[in-house]
């Protein structure tokens, strides 16, 4: 993909992400308009290989993660907000 940009930022207590994808990257999308909510999720899962690091746990993250359960949860949904 071209033309996407990302920027993390790691600190003691929590880590952030941005993440910038153009509309270009998907030509056959009709373009909301700015201003228009959409509903997402973002997770990461990560599983340690146990026979390297026997006391490796899961980590489970979530962009907004409010009453915990499963990464489907609709109440757990952040809004993303289109803009040009």
């Amino acid at each position: 993909m071209q033309g996407e940009r990302i920027a993390i930022h790691v600190s003691d207590k929590n880590w952030t992400i941005e993440v910038f994808l153009p509309y270009t990257a998907f030509p056959d999308m009709v373009r909301p308009g700015t201003g228009v909510e959409w509903f997402g999720q973002v997770t990461r899962h990560r599983i340690s290989d146990s026979k390297q690091s026997p006391d490796s746990t899961r980590e489970y993250s979530r962009m907004n993660y409010k009453f915990g359960g499963g990464s489907a949860n609709l109440a757990d949904f952040a809004p993303i907000v289109f803009v040009e």
